[in-house]
Parts: structure tokens; C-alpha cells; sequence
């Protein structure tokens, strides 16, 4: 109860500021999605598959190994410096010049890196030590063939009017150059119907191109003739608009013969359905497909020739499948293109809100430091890597090309400026309040701004604060105190985006949060809603990551995860978990689960769950909605429980839940 007239007594503190620190301004809020779904209000045993088992002796604190993550370089400036006002207009004029576009290419052989500027220059820099070699008067989509010295430039068309001031298409088309001199050795329309950018991918054995547009059409690699097409990549004559369906992207695994393929149907008025298609070259055969694949980036496939194995920018997430084994395996709460690092073993996935590094079995490594300083209006237009230098290079729409190192920094952040943020958006105060006053809270720059959240702590009850520096984004939606954070000074937050589909997963503290380290690897789901740790955690290292759809289990505080297979589609529960809220009572035993939809119990640390929300006020559908819970700190002698519904009003239970009052 004191740490509750503590927490009353911060929120009647008054707008202000103490030394430049912003001091607690508005009434703590907790924004709580909530949804519901039907569910009978009878009692009904079922199991939500968390158990929390102590461990015979008490383990130390385990520390993460260190990992590697791209850093940057330096900037490089490609604009054209001598005639500023020409290139300051083709941007202006193209806008769009690279949607739907490859605009760099790696000629590994020659050490050549070609970039694409815009619809008329294209630099060529020496790819050891990027210094500008020559330039090309034509710009586009590019593609290498380096064992046949050959450079292939799809060069998108355009409109324009014609006397009676109707548009008068100007097609797109193919341009081959010869790379060791750069000679331009044929320029072919291939397309007459579109202005878009052809993509290309090189089966340089065979002097075959293929090339998504519309369809995949196979071309003469030296005489760009159409030779075949692969029929099932062309829109049906049931597509409402055929220039909206058909192939987007290609590309190939020349050493086991397989060319892949995004394809997307329907009309622009409707939803697509994007479809990852896998064909054997030699018999020109579909050997897999998966649906839901996005296929609108510039780069939404990656090869990890290795093992064969293909990545695909989905819809909601990034999706791994392996034809060998007939595996799909995918991270949700992640977008952005696609490139894989052979060397290193290593994908990266850019995105609108930076870069971030996954392992070749899709676990993730950690998210970039610099990645911030990245949005701005200019945007990332595209991305590749160069695996011989381990290098990435990161072409900006103003004409900058970012180049970083892909394993030159620790997770260890340089220290940032303090961001002014004056309102509160969430407070957690620390397990040992009474004694040591400590709080940390989440501060938005502006009431409601929730896709921008810092750190703030305090160490005098909330009279002062000081910013929580080290981690790579602003975008902290929770704080996990550790249960025995007096003796491992243990934090874990959740970093996910409200507004889009990017997600950074959890990090972890065993300093008080000092430093900060990627702690998600084997998350599948990203979109961590919460972080609940055993309340025997100092012995048993075990916390729980709740998802939209599943709970998560690790064993050893947060390193590595698994998948609890008792919850999801397949658990006793019929239906998902999202926004669930997990509360430990005093005793350890007891356990409280908040569903968007009912309120439970486990008296036997979660092996198995009680409905206890009948004396509840219920919804048509008879579910529950209710925003928080709360157990008492006396609950072993007073069994009491506090739940707030989403109307505001409160309801107590002095009996463990099984009894409700109005309170």
C-alpha cells in the first residue's frame, strides 16, 4: 500500500523541470489494446502451457557473448557536384525513380560497385577503395554477369504527351555493357507495354536472363530475345487489371539450378496475394509455392547458398523456407528488404526504422545503433551487401551511400543527447521501492506519441530524473524488473512500433541499465507485449515474453527462447493470448492471467488455469474486457485481487477471484 500512495503522490506533481530533466507532468496511462474475443463464462480447467519450475540450487547470473553488428564508415556524396541544379531536378522530376528497382550492383570479380543515381547517370567505384572509377550515361535496375564481363541496365520508360494531349507511352528497355570498358554493346525493347522497370537475374552457364515483369520471361543473354516464359507467372484472364498481377521479382541459384519468383494477384482496388513460387530450371517445373509472400520491396528475396535455403520479405514478418526439407519457418513484427551476408551466415533486413541483423536460422542478433540517424525525408532507397569487405552499402534518395562494416561494433551504444520528453506514458517502480526509491519510466515527447517512448530513472522517488541511455531506439513500450534485481541488478524492456509492423523484440540489463543487449534470439513473434519473471527467477532463471499469439519460455533469463507448444492453435485454450497480462501473487504459487476476453487462475504455478471471472460485468459475446490487474502484496493473508474493466470502473475480490465486488 505504501508503494501505491508513493505512486498517487508522483501524480500530483506539477508540470516543471529539475536541471533540464523533465519531471513527471500528466497521470501515468497504460495503453492497453484490448480486443475480445467469446468465451463461455462457465468454470473450465485450461491450460495456458507456463510453468514455472524452481531449480534445486540457485545459478548465477548469465551473461550474454558479446556480437558484432554493422556500424558505419563513412558517407559518400555521388551527387553530381558539377552541375548541382541538373541533379537537384531529376530528383525532383523522379520521385519515384527507384520503386521497383535494383540500383546497385557488386562485380566481385572486377571489383566494380555500380550504382544507379538516376534515369540518366549511373557511378562506378572501385569496391575496395570506393573511390570513383568512371560513370555511365543511363541508370536503372542493374544487373552483373561477372564471368562473362557483362553489365545489364534495365532502364524504365516514361509518358509523355502527345499533340492531342493524351500520354504517349515510352517503353522500357534493356541496355548490355560491356564492364571492362564499359561500352555500350546493345540496347533492345523488350516490353512494349510498360514503363517499368525490368528485373533481371543471370544464369551466366546457360547465357539466359530472366526477368520479372508481368511475367518471368527467359531472354538470350546476348541477343536479349525472348525465348520462352514461364506461363504461370502471367496474369489470368480472370485479373481484373492484368498490369497490376504478375511477376514482381526473380532471382537465381545458378549452382542448384532454381529460380525463384514473387508473383502478386489481383487488382489495385483489392487486396494481392503475393505467392513465392520455386521452378527447376532444367524441366522449367513449380517445385513449391507459398503464399502471403510481400513483393512490393526492392529486394524481397536472399539466397543463402549454403543450404539453398530462400528468405522472403512477407507481409508481416520476414519468412525462411527450405525446399530440401519442405521447412517455412518465419519472424513476425519485422519488414524491410532483404540481403545475406554468405561469409558471415548472416541476414539483414532494412527497414523504415533501421537495420537489423538475424543469423542464417532466423534468430535474432541485434539491431544497429546508427539506424535513427537514418529517417529522415530522404528515406533508404536501397541496400546490398559485399561479402568479400564485409561490407553494406545503404543508397539514400539524396544521393549519399552509406557504407558500414558488418561486424564492427558491440550492442554497447555511443552515449546519445538527452531527448526532451516531458510526459509520461508508463512507471515501473523496482522490486526494493520502499528502501531504495527507485522508479523507471517511460517519457513521450507529447501526450500520446506512443511510437516514441525513452527510458527515464529516478532514484528519489520521482523528485528527479535522469535518461536511461544505451539502447539502440526510442520506442520502450514495457519494463521488467527482475524479482531479485537487488543482487543481479536484472531489467528487461520490450521495443515494438504502434503504428506499422516494426518491432524490436526484448533487451536485457544485468547492470541496472547501463548497458543493454539484444536478448530475443528464437522469438518467432517480435511484437513482445510483456516480460513476466518467476518469482523464483533467482534460482530458476525462467521468464515468460507474451505475443499477439503465442508465450514464449527461456530458462536462462532471456538469452534464448522457445516456444511454449501448449499455447496457440493447438492448446487446450481454443483461442490466442494477445495482450495477456500475467500477475504473480506473494505466495509463488498463485498466478493471475488477464486475457483480452477472461480473467484466470493457476494455483499450481500455471500447470493448470481456473475461470474466475463470473461475478464480472460481461460483454454481449459473454468475455470479459478488462484494462489491468492487481494482486495485493498481503494476498497470502488477505486474498486480495483488483481488476480495472475498460469502462474504468473497478471491481475487487477478497477470495482469490472466485467472488467480485464493485468497488
Amino acid at each position: 500500500m505504501k508503494r501505491l500512495q508513493v505512486l498517487l503522490g508522483l501524480m500530483m506533481i506539477g508540470l516543471g523541470a529539475c536541471n533540464g530533466k523533465p519531471v513527471l507532468s500528466t497521470p501515468p496511462s497504460f495503453p492497453v489494446p484490448v480486443t475480445s474475443s467469446p468465451v463461455s463464462s462457465s468454470d473450465k480447467q485450461v491450460d495456458l502451457g507456463i510453468t514455472f519450475s524452481a531449480a534445486p540450487e540457485e545459478r548465477a547470473v548469465i551473461k550474454p557473448e558479446p556480437i558484432l553488428l554493422p556500424a558505419l564508415e563513412m558517407s559518400i556524396d555521388l551527387r553530381d557536384l558539377s552541375a548541382p541544379e541538373m541533379s537537384a531536378a531529376l530528383h525532383k522530376a523522379n520521385p519515384f525513380f527507384f520503386e521497383d528497382a535494383h540500383p546497385l550492383a557488386l562485380d566481385a570479380l572486377a571489383g566494380r560497385l555500380y550504382v544507379s543515381l538516376n534515369p540518366m547517370r549511373t557511378v562506378v567505384l572501385d569496391s575496395t577503395t570506393l573511390k570513383r572509377v568512371d560513370e555511365i550515361a543511363l541508370g536503372g535496375t542493374l544487373a552483373v554477369d561477372s564471368e562473362r564481363q557483362r553489365l545489364y541496365i534495365g532502364v524504365g520508360g516514361h509518358g509523355s504527351p502527345a499533340g492531342s494531349g493524351d500520354q504517349v507511352l515510352k517503353p522500357s528497355r534493356l541496355c548490355v555493357f560491356d564492364t571492362t570498358n564499359l561500352r555500350e554493346l546493345l540496347s533492345r525493347t523488350v516490353f512494349t507495354d510498360t514503363a517499368a522497370w525490368p528485373m533481371i537475374a543471370i544464369d551466366s552457364q546457360a547465357k539466359r536472363l530472366y526477368v520479372a515483369r508481368g511475367g518471368i520471361y527467359i531472354l538470350d543473354a546476348d541477343t536479349l530475345a525472348v525465348l520462352d516464359i514461364l506461363r504461370d507467372t502471367l496474369p489470368g484472364p480472370q485479373t481484373e487489371v492484368p498490369t497490376s498481377s504478375g511477376a514482381s521479382d526473380v532471382l537465381l541459384d545458378p549452382q542448384r539450378q532454381r529460380l525463384y519468383g514473387v508473383t502478386h494477384w489481383g487488382a489495385a482496388s483489392h487486396y494481392y496475394r503475393y505467392d513465392l513460387s520455386i521452378y527447376d530450371l532444367a524441366s522449367r517445373q513449380k517445385l513449391a509455392q507459398e503464399s502471403s509472400v510481400r513483393g512490393w520491396l526492392n529486394s524481397a528475396l536472399a539466397l543463402d547458398q549454403k543450404t539453398g535455403a530462400v528468405y522472403t520479405s512477407l507481409e508481416d514478418g520476414v519468412g525462411r523456407y527450405d525446399l530440401q526439407t519442405k521447412t517455412f519457418k518465419q519472424v513476425v513484427g519485422i519488414q524491410g528488404d532483404l540481403q545475406f551476408d554468405p561469409q558471415q551466415g548472416r541476414l539483414y533486413v532494412y527497414g523504415p526504422t533501421g537495420l537489423t541483423t538475424f543469423d542464417r536460422d532466423l534468430n535474432l542478433l541485434g539491431s544497429s545503433s546508427f539506424a535513427a540517424s537514418l529517417e529522415d525525408k530522404t528515406g533508404v532507397v536501397s541496400f546490398l551487401v559485399d561479402p568479400k569487405h564485409d561490407r553494406l552499402f545503404v543508397l539514400k534518395g539524396d544521393g549519399h551511400l552509406l557504407v558500414m562494416k558488418g561486424q564492427a561494433a558491440t550492442e554497447s551504444q555511443p552515449p546519445r543527447d538527452e531527448p526532451v520528453f516531458k510526459h509520461i506514458a508508463w512507471l515501473v517502480p523496482s522490486p526494493n521501492y520502499d528502501i531504495d526509491h527507485l522508479l523507471y519510466a517511460g517519457f513521450q515527447p507529447d501526450f500520446g506519441a506512443f511510437d516514441k517512448i525513452a527510458i527515464f530513472r529516478s532514484r528519489d522517488s520521482g523528485m528527479t530524473w535522469e535518461f536511461v541511455d544505451g539502447l539502440p531506439i526510442d520506442k520502450i513500450t514495457t519494463l521488467t524488473f527482475s524479482p531479485d534485481f537487488v543482487h543481479d541488478q536484472t531489467l528487461w524492456v520490450t521495443a515494438r512500433q504502434f503504428y506499422n509492423m516494426d518491432s524490436y523484440g526484448v533487451f536485457r540489463s544485468t547492470d541496472g541499465g547501463v548497458t543493454w543487449h539484444s536478448a530475443s534470439f528464437g522469438l518467432g513473434d517480435l511484437n513482445v507485449r510483456e516480460i513476466v519473471a518467476s518469482p523464483d527467477y533467482r534460482r530458476d532463471h525462467t521468464v515468460s515474453a507474451v505475443t499477439n499469439d503465442e508465450v514464449y519460455r527461456s530458462s536462462d533469463g532471456g538469452l534464448t527462447w522457445g516456444l511454449n507448444p501448449s499455447v496457440g492453435a493447438g492448446a487446450a485454450i481454443p483461442w490466442s493470448v494477445p495482450q495477456a497480462q500475467l500477475e504473480f501473487a506473494p505466495d509463488e504459487r498463485t498466478v493471475f492471467a488477464l486475457l483480452p476476453h477472461a480473467v484466470l487462475r493457476s494455483t499450481d504455478e500455471g500447470v493448470s488455469w481456473l475461470s474466475v471471472g463470473q461475478d464480472l460485468p460481461l460483454e454481449r459475446d459473454g468475455s470479459v474486457v478488462a484494462l489491468s490487474l492487481s494482486v495485493s502484496p498481503g494476498y497470502t493473508s488477505d486474498k486480495r485481487v483488483v481488476i480495472q474493466l475498460s469502462d474504468q470502473r473497478q471491481y475487487f475480490s477478497q477470495d482469490g477471484g472466485t467472488t467480485w465486488q464493485r468497488q
